[in-house]
């Protein structure tokens, strides 16, 4: 796993955080002490996607925090990375789905996403995908990366 993560809460430094990966997976909403700043998580029972957005953990921060949104089903065993740009033909395996993820502030609330690839490549283009924002989500989950 590879990432940046140096726990400073500076909204305004995209290169401090993790730009792309793996797709972290569980059982449950993600502990606090899992993964990296940048890092997203799919809850493997409600298929929620979260994000993490700092290293500090507190009373009232989680750094986590509240999902994001929940993947639809067309992708939800089969997404498995996430890029600021289209996926080469090195990343991922037939079958695969991959979120052009780009850590902004807005979290990429138009998600679109490249798949499934076939016979080794990937489509030249995403397909944008609708999703339900979370309402805690905008409400409670103001720092940024």
């Amino acid at each position: 796993m590879s990432g940046f993560d140096n726990g400073t809460l500076q909204g305004g430094i995209f290169a401090q955080t993790k730009q792309f990966g793996a797709i972290l997976r569980g059982l449950g909403p993600p502990v606090p002490q899992a993964g990296l700043v940048g890092d997203l998580y799919i809850d493997g029972q409600t298929f929620q996607l979260f994000t993490k957005r700092t290293t500090a953990a507190g009373d009232s921060v989680d750094p986590w925090g509240h999902y994001l949104f929940v993947v639809p089903v067309t992708y939800q065993t089969r997404l498995k990375w996430f890029l600021p740009c289209a996926p080469t033909r090195d990343i991922g395996i037939d079958g695969d789905y991959c979120l052009l993820w780009a850590g902004y502030a807005n979290y990429g609330l138009q998600p679109s996403i490249f798949g499934p690839k076939a016979a080794g490549a990937w489509p030249a283009n995403p397909v944008p995908v609708a999703v339900a924002l979370n309402a805690l989500y905008t409400a409670e989950d103001t720092h940024g990366i």
